[in-house]
């Protein structure tokens, strides 16, 4: 993942756990999570995986539950808040 020039992070990411495992992967764009995303239990099983849209989960998720099943769920519509104006120099 990168900082671009304005100070917003883009690109893949891969989160990781003290002992180097992969705690969690996907990508940035503009400062927020895009598309598939996973996420990891320590043990490297998958915990979770389903898709971001402008930084909300969007649609099915599936949730690797304690007896190991998949558990889909649908995640609610995100709305974002409206981008705060530049203050404009008089």
């Amino acid at each position: 993942m990168k900082m671009g020039e304005n100070g917003i992070w883009f690109g893949w990411w891969v989160g990781r756990y003290a002992d180097g495992g992969t705690r969690c992967e996907g990508e940035f764009f503009d400062g927020l999570k895009v598309g598939p995303w996973t996420y990891y239990y320590p043990n490297g099983k998958v915990r979770e995986q389903g898709t971001y849209e402008t930084g909300g989960r969007q649609g099915i998720w599936e949730e690797e539950t304690a007896r190991s099943r998949i558990k889909p769920w649908l995640s609610p519509p995100v709305s974002m808040p409206a981008k705060r104006p530049s203050p404009s120099s008089n």
